[in-house]
């Protein structure tokens, strides 16, 4: 697999809420002990990610831990 710079590093980042103090930019510090994470919820729960910059978008990498079922979809949005 071809893994090209990170864009999202160090990026400014939200989500719908944060579980305990797993923040967003926990996402984008480069750290993989380290994650966001928001809590349970019947409202959708989201997680997006500013570039700052126009940017030609490949591929997008997402690391869930081991034994973790997630259901999600990724967007990418040019502005």
């Amino acid at each position: 697999m071809y893994i090209g710079r990170n864009l999202a590093l160090g990026k400014s980042s939200l989500q719908s809420s944060t579980l305990w103090n797993y923040e967003p930019a926990l996402a984008v510090d480069s750290d993989p002990d380290t994650c966001s994470f928001t809590p349970r919820s019947t409202e959708q729960r989201w997680w997006q990610v500013h570039l700052d910059n126009a940017a030609s978008v490949q591929a997008v990498a997402v690391t869930i831990s081991p034994g973790a079922y997630q259901k999600f979809t990724i967007f990418v949005i040019g502005m």
